[in-house]
């Protein structure tokens, strides 16, 4: 819970519609700190891993379906290890729940300082009951996130729409599984 004297405002977004350029903006504008990237760095830290590692694990779920898309985009779907892929969902807590609950655990502390622009990672869901908390979920026509997605990553449209596409897939795979 955010202090008596303070607030937190999570932001959820679609991806390419800007959302992080705009918590960037509130946090400057209301003089909060702005927390995106620092809790994966955080994360990565506490864990002892790179944090070009840990950016790969956040938001992200792993499971049957990983290893069949993997397979699948390799043609050959009768490939996958069926026994391997479920051995994983059944067995102790793999490296993707370690990552998560870690996770969950910054943005909390975080939280509790107070006076803080969070982006994502189920913020808004952790979050959901504290008082002095607004929650925000910014979205954007899909013409308006691919040419934003080609600007920002130098990209061709057919791969800023197969981007999108990927990455709103992983996004609500993620929320769907955890929250």
């Amino acid at each position: 819970i955010p202090p008596a004297d303070s607030v937190v405002v999570t932001i959820s977004r679609q991806f390419g519609s800007g959302g992080s350029d705009i918590g960037r903006l509130i946090a400057t504008e209301a003089g909060l700190t702005f927390l995106n990237n620092e809790i994966i760095a955080e994360v990565a830290k506490r864990l002892g891993i790179a944090e070009q590692h840990a950016a790969n694990k956040d938001e992200q779920t792993e499971g049957i379906a990983s290893y069949i898309f993997d397979a699948m985009r390799a043609s050959q779907p009768f490939n996958i290890n069926y026994h391997k892929a479920l051995a994983r969902t059944l067995s102790e807590p793999s490296n993707e729940l370690v990552h998560l609950h870690l996770t969950q655990k910054v943005v909390l502390e975080l939280a509790s300082k107070g006076n803080a622009v969070i982006v994502g990672r189920g913020s808004q869901f952790l979050l959901h009951h504290a008082p002095r908390t607004l929650h925000l979920y910014i979205f954007a026509p899909l013409p308006y996130r691919i040419e934003n997605i080609m600007k920002e990553m130098q990209l061709g449209r057919e791969q800023a729409e197969q981007l999108i596409e990927r990455r709103d897939y992983e996004h609500d795979n993620y929320l769907r599984r955890y929250y």
